[in-house]
């Protein structure tokens, strides 16, 4: 409907608009010091782009191919697991890519409130001086931002129905 469509678009622009250490900061006298208010943080963090990816992969389905579907005798049911379905799973996979390493980089500030991690190795190296330190937090967690990004855009290549995919370096393009 337009009206859900309008209230899930401005709800991820709002979620987008607020930085994230604003949220750790509001969430502390709330849920505390730690991994919780951290989590819900970086929870509300990954919404977005997700809900984003999902409304655009929804809305960018050609109404004729829906009714094309339909002319063919299709069930709501049937269009929904063999077309919808398939042209969707990739973008909503995409905006899970993207939610899943703005959490990763971002976790990082996390250290602030005690939720520890490799964000802790990043600020004592920074409060100390200590490049060795700092390195020791900054290294893995761009490897492991990296690995996702690079797993997820299989993934992402792998939900692609094989007519859809653009040549990449997946392929060896």
């Amino acid at each position: 409907s337009p009206v859900a469509s309008f209230i899930a678009i401005n709800f991820s622009g709002l979620l987008r608009a607020i930085p994230i250490l604003a949220v750790l900061v509001v969430f502390y006298p709330i849920l505390g010091f730690g991994f919780l208010p951290a989590l819900v943080a970086l929870t509300i963090l990954g919404i977005p782009p997700i809900l984003l990816n999902t409304y655009t992969g929804i809305r960018g389905i050609d109404p004729a191919t829906i009714d094309a579907a339909r002319g063919m005798g299709m069930t709501t049911l049937q269009i929904v697991t063999r077309i919808q379905t398939p042209l969707v799973l990739p973008i909503i996979a995409a905006g899970i890519r993207t939610s899943a390493v703005q959490i990763i980089a971002t976790a990082t500030l996390a250290a602030i409130i005690g939720a520890g991690g490799y964000g802790e190795y990043i600020y004592l190296g920074l409060r100390e001086f200590d490049t060795t330190q700092l390195l020791a937090g900054a290294l893995p967690v761009a490897l492991l931002a990296l690995l996702v990004e690079y797993g997820l855009n299989w993934t992402e290549y792998a939900l692609t129905p094989a007519g859809l995919r653009v040549k990449s370096s997946i392929e060896g393009a």
